[in-house]
Protein backbone atom coordinates (compact mmCIF):
# COMPACT_ATOMS: atom_id res chain seq x y z
CA UNK A 1 0.00 0.00 0.00
CA UNK A 2 1.25 3.49 -0.89
CA UNK A 3 0.25 6.94 0.32
CA UNK A 4 1.16 10.28 -1.22
CA UNK A 5 0.35 13.38 0.86
CA UNK A 6 1.67 16.58 -0.64
CA UNK A 7 1.06 20.12 0.58
CA UNK A 8 0.18 18.95 4.09
CA UNK A 9 -1.03 21.85 6.17
CA UNK A 10 -2.30 19.64 8.98
CA UNK A 11 -1.06 19.97 12.52
CA UNK A 12 1.12 17.03 13.57
CA UNK A 13 -1.65 15.51 15.72
CA UNK A 14 -4.04 15.50 12.75
CA UNK A 15 -1.41 13.87 10.53
CA UNK A 16 -0.83 11.20 13.19
CA UNK A 17 -4.59 10.49 13.32
CA UNK A 18 -4.59 10.08 9.53
CA UNK A 19 -1.65 7.65 9.61
CA UNK A 20 -2.70 5.55 12.65
CA UNK A 21 -5.10 3.18 10.88
CA UNK A 22 -2.68 2.59 7.98
CA UNK A 23 -0.91 -0.40 9.51
CA UNK A 24 -0.15 -2.04 6.15
CA UNK A 25 1.35 1.08 4.57
CA UNK A 26 4.72 0.30 2.94
CA UNK A 27 5.47 3.46 0.94
CA UNK A 28 4.92 6.94 2.35
CA UNK A 29 5.58 10.19 0.52
CA UNK A 30 4.94 13.30 2.65
CA UNK A 31 5.51 16.89 1.67
CA UNK A 32 4.38 19.52 4.06
CA UNK A 33 5.02 22.43 6.31
CA UNK A 34 7.10 22.31 9.48
CA UNK A 35 3.93 22.42 11.61
CA UNK A 36 2.78 19.06 10.23
CA UNK A 37 6.14 17.29 10.04
CA UNK A 38 7.40 17.76 13.58
CA UNK A 39 9.82 15.64 15.58
CA UNK A 40 6.75 13.97 17.13
CA UNK A 41 5.73 12.58 13.71
CA UNK A 42 9.32 11.43 13.07
CA UNK A 43 9.45 9.64 16.45
CA UNK A 44 6.09 7.95 15.82
CA UNK A 45 7.39 6.59 12.48
CA UNK A 46 10.53 5.22 14.16
CA UNK A 47 10.61 1.50 15.08
CA UNK A 48 10.27 1.23 18.88
CA UNK A 49 13.50 -0.72 19.65
CA UNK A 50 15.57 2.10 18.08
CA UNK A 51 14.25 4.78 20.41
CA UNK A 52 16.56 5.52 23.32
CA UNK A 53 15.46 5.24 26.92
CA UNK A 54 15.38 9.03 27.31
CA UNK A 55 12.98 9.44 24.36
CA UNK A 56 9.52 10.55 25.52
CA UNK A 57 7.61 7.57 24.11
CA UNK A 58 4.88 5.70 25.97
CA UNK A 59 2.94 2.50 25.36
CA UNK A 60 -0.11 4.58 24.46
CA UNK A 61 1.70 6.11 21.51
CA UNK A 62 2.05 3.18 19.14
CA UNK A 63 4.37 3.30 16.19
CA UNK A 64 2.85 4.57 12.96
CA UNK A 65 3.05 2.50 9.77
CA UNK A 66 4.89 -0.55 11.19
CA UNK A 67 5.43 -2.10 7.73
CA UNK A 68 6.98 1.04 6.24
CA UNK A 69 9.86 0.24 3.88
CA UNK A 70 10.07 3.38 1.75
CA UNK A 71 9.87 6.93 3.08
CA UNK A 72 10.15 10.24 1.28
CA UNK A 73 9.69 13.40 3.36
CA UNK A 74 10.13 17.01 2.28
CA UNK A 75 9.69 19.70 4.94
CA UNK A 76 8.95 23.14 3.53
CA UNK A 77 8.99 26.53 5.26
CA UNK A 78 11.15 24.96 7.93
CA UNK A 79 12.26 27.17 10.80
CA UNK A 80 15.73 26.45 12.16
CA UNK A 81 14.48 25.91 15.74
CA UNK A 82 11.95 23.27 14.58
CA UNK A 83 14.56 21.66 12.34
CA UNK A 84 16.95 21.42 15.30
CA UNK A 85 14.27 19.58 17.29
CA UNK A 86 13.84 17.13 14.42
CA UNK A 87 17.54 16.30 13.86
CA UNK A 88 17.87 13.68 16.62
CA UNK A 89 14.51 12.14 15.75
CA UNK A 90 15.59 12.00 12.10
CA UNK A 91 18.72 9.99 12.88
CA UNK A 92 16.68 7.51 14.93
CA UNK A 93 14.11 7.25 12.16
CA UNK A 94 16.71 6.61 9.46
CA UNK A 95 18.57 4.10 11.65
CA UNK A 96 15.34 2.27 12.46
CA UNK A 97 14.15 2.03 8.87
CA UNK A 98 17.55 0.89 7.60
CA UNK A 99 17.84 -1.64 10.45
CA UNK A 100 14.45 -3.04 9.55
CA UNK A 101 15.45 -3.42 5.90
CA UNK A 102 13.94 -0.23 4.50
CA UNK A 103 14.69 0.11 0.80
CA UNK A 104 14.49 3.87 0.46
CA UNK A 105 14.72 6.79 2.89
CA UNK A 106 14.80 10.40 1.70
CA UNK A 107 14.38 13.37 4.00
CA UNK A 108 14.69 16.94 2.74
CA UNK A 109 14.37 20.16 4.68
CA UNK A 110 14.64 23.82 3.73
CA UNK A 111 16.69 24.40 6.89
CA UNK A 112 19.31 21.64 6.77
CA UNK A 113 21.09 19.22 4.50
CA UNK A 114 19.57 16.19 2.80
CA UNK A 115 19.44 12.74 4.37
CA UNK A 116 19.31 10.17 1.60
CA UNK A 117 19.67 6.37 1.50
CA UNK A 118 18.59 4.01 -1.25
CA UNK A 119 19.33 0.29 -1.39
CA UNK A 120 19.96 -1.27 -4.74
Amino acid sequence: MKLLLHYCFFHDTDLIHILQPLTTLEHLDLRGEGDALTSNVFMRLTPVPILTSDTPYTCGTAMLCPKLSSLNIRVGNDELSRADERVEATFSLVEGLIGRGGSSVRIYSDAWAIVHKISM
